[in-house]
């Protein structure tokens, strides 16, 4: 297992994981927030895995977590930089908006 206690995404690999997201959701005819959101998880976990984390027990929780936040916010440095890939901040927002609607609905 990597013991690497502040792991880091290279540019190249972050859109590695953009592309695969991207060709996984265009083959939906009708996609939710919610099933972006999925797709998002299994991606950055499998891009973990394939870096010996071993994140699948639930003592891991925490470390599940940070990973996630790392990967998530070198997806966005890239989509931020790179237009080719503002489709990614676009279902970052409708996921954001529907978390906002989940906390006002009583």
């Amino acid at each position: 297992m990597t013991t690497d206690p502040t792991p880091t995404i290279s540019r190249a690999d972050a859109q590695s994981i953009l592309n695969t997201i991207y060709c996984a959701i265009k083959e939906f005819e009708f996609l939710t927030p919610s099933m972006f959101s999925a797709m998002v998880h299994i991606a950055i976990m499998s891009y973990w895995r394939g870096r010996q984390y071993k994140l699948d027990s639930s003592s891991k929780a925490q470390e599940k977590v940070t990973l996630v936040n790392i990967c998530v916010e070198s997806l966005m440095d890239v989509a931020v930089n790179n237009n080719k890939y503002g489709w990614f901040l676009t279902w970052l927002e409708k996921i954001s908006d529907v978390d906002d609607e989940r906390q006002l609905t009583p």
